[in-house]
């Protein structure tokens, strides 16, 4: 029997990403997941896998790039979030569907903070769209979402990795993902190997799965061969049978005449004329619609070859002037030169208006997150590291994919042995 799972993810912008990869190895390994608890992008990657939609997720992930993330910004004039969300929780929504949380096959919880009230809220029934949008409204950056005459911002605020929401699923284990753990990146070709070797195995398994399919056609048009061999004695025994009493009865008769029998000779003549015309008829009709299928595939191959892959290369201007678009995510536009940099530079890395923001809001998680682990040990902590992408880079969600797989990998090989790990503490 598999061990069950009370999975924790939690806050951290595209970081998040990498609860993809965490969740495709557990599964992997056989466990099952029975409860799934989360904070901001927690909450949405959450949502998916309780969905049964995280392959939709995934795929759309996978398709990010500067262009994509850009189009999702939907900037405000308002003062209270730089973004409105619309354009995004629009495509999470059309993706997700109208799904209520109560009707998930695992139970799933979604945290976010009540600025009227000041408190945590966890949103365990009503809209799924509307939890995920509730927990993942950073403050300054996404309008607060407005739900039932109350004001919900991001849960990291108060809660950045729920555990405590998780206790009460009484599973084998509680996993949780922490996104700003203090621990180093992972080597980038320890990752592409073990990218190239999940490739691999899941190909082999495809190959496998087909040869299987294609073993149980034979076996079937096999035994459908013999029934219809079966069949066909059947029938022509059947028909000596009749052809033999026919015979007996034409001569055992003495009352048909000449003129009878040139008038059943007649008739036969007229049918066999007409199921000859008849088979002509089909096999013209066959011909023809064979034709037309072969005049399709024929101007659908021909439009294919225009398709070349010098026609859908990326269009380097246009990648340049969205890379210059979105210098705005990085550098503060009243500043240039040196002055800038000599300001902005943290790190080795530059922080503009949208950084600045979520700079103070990842200290803050951080900190929080810290207070919430020891409050609420969860028996494996998987450990993201902070620093390995901003929190807006989302058009970097395949690098964080496999990356929290291949962390996943090494703290669950730590944790099945007993003992904790750089990415995996017990």
């Amino acid at each position: 029997m598999s061990k069950t799972v009370a999975l924790v993810l939690g806050s951290g912008g595209a970081r998040g990403m990498a609860h993809i990869g965490v969740i495709q190895e557990i599964e992997a390994r056989g466990y099952k997941v029975v409860s799934v608890s989360g904070c901001s992008i927690g909450a949405v990657v959450g949502a998916f896998y309780s969905a049964n939609k995280l392959d939709v997720f995934y795929e759309w992930a996978k398709s990010l790039n500067y262009l994509n993330v850009l189009r999702l910004v939907d900037f405000s004039f308002i003062s209270n979030g730089a973004i409105r969300g619309d354009k995004l929780f629009s495509v999470l929504s059309d993706m997700l569907g109208d799904i209520q949380i109560e009707d998930l096959e695992i139970p799933y919880t979604a945290v976010a903070t009540d600025l009227i009230s000041s408190k945590e809220v966890w949103f365990q029934r009503g809209s799924l769209e509307q939890a995920m949008r509730a927990s993942a409204a950073i403050p300054g950056l996404i309008q607060p979402a407005e739900y039932e005459g109350r004001l919900y911002v991001d849960g990291g605020v108060l809660n950045p990795l729920p555990i405590a929401a998780s206790v009460s699923a009484h599973a084998d284990y509680i996993i949780a993902v922490d996104l700003s753990a203090d621990v180093p990146k992972p080597n980038i070709k320890d990752i592409k190997q073990f990218a190239d070797e999940v490739e691999a195995q899941a190909k082999e398994k495809a190959d496998l799965d087909r040869a299987a399919m294609s073993e149980a056609e034979h076996q079937e048009q096999a035994q459908n061969h013999l029934a219809s061999e079966s069949n066909e004695a059947t029938e022509e025994s059947a028909a000596d049978v009749y052809s033999s009493s026919g015979v007996n009865a034409k001569l055992d008769s003495t009352k048909t005449d000449s003129s009878e029998a040139g008038d059943e000779a007649s008739t036969h003549a007229q049918m066999n004329t007409d199921a000859g015309i008849e088979s002509e008829k089909e096999s013209a009709d066959s011909n023809s619609s064979d034709g037309a299928v072969a005049e399709f595939k024929g101007k659908i191959t021909s439009k294919l070859k225009h398709i070349t892959p010098d026609a859908v290369a990326p269009n380097l201007w246009l990648n340049s002037m969205v890379n210059k678009a979105s210098d705005w995510f990085s550098q503060d536009e009243t500043e240039s030169g040196e002055d800038a940099q000599a300001k902005t530079e943290i790190s080795g890395s530059k922080l503009g208006k949208i950084g600045i923001l979520y700079q103070m809001f990842d200290v803050m998680q951080t900190s929080l997150s810290q207070y919430k682990i020891a409050g609420y040990p969860p028996d494996l902590l998987v450990k993201i590291p902070k620093d390995c992408v901003e929190m807006y880079e989302f058009y970097r969600a395949n690098e964080m994919i496999e990356m929290g797989r291949y962390i996943a990998k090494e703290a669950l090989d730590a944790f099945e042995q007993g003992h904790s790990s750089v990415y995996g503490q017990r």
